[in-house]
């Protein structure tokens, strides 16, 4: 029998392991992460239009019908350009007691009072995020945007 011990012991230690190690898995497998993209409960969307000049150097973005949870909206405006560049028109907006804004988004560059306008401006895609006080996501909006002539 005392032969036997040192068996019983290492089987034991196996399962007992194996148990603990299936517990952890289980457990690290249902557990949501927290990140700062986390979502919160659903709000109303807000109704946005963007809708372009008569040259097609700027946009203008349109947000109305904002939640009052909202505090904050940011705004990310990606395109591509006739040279194949990749552009961005990125932005943040204190909204807090606002329920309609506006913004104008430029398709170039501007400095100094001197704009350089982006041409062949395609691939568009507007994505907003909005936000409450405590900076946490309640809600995430992507599309594409075509501009017709």
């Amino acid at each position: 029998m005392r032969s036997y011990l040192p068996i019983f012991l290492l089987v034991g230690a196996v399962l007992i392991l194996s148990l603990i190690g299936f517990i952890v898995f289980n457990l690290r497998s249902k557990a949501t992460p927290l990140t700062k993209e986390s979502v919160a409960p659903a709000i109303p969307l807000p109704y946005i239009t963007l809708t372009p000049d008569k040259e097609g150097r700027e946009l203008t973005l349109a947000v109305s019908e904002i939640d009052k949870s909202v505090s904050a909206l940011e705004y990310e405006l990606v395109y591509n350009t006739q040279t194949g560049v990749l552009q961005g028109v990125p932005g943040s907006i204190n909204v807090e007691g606002q329920s309609t804004i506006t913004r104008k988004l430029t398709l170039g560059t501007c400095s100094s009072g001197v704009c350089r306008y982006d041409k062949g401006v395609q691939d568009i895609t507007l994505t907003l995020r909005l936000r409450d006080k405590s900076g946490k996501l309640l809600a995430k909006f992507t599309t594409g945007v075509a501009l017709l002539s």
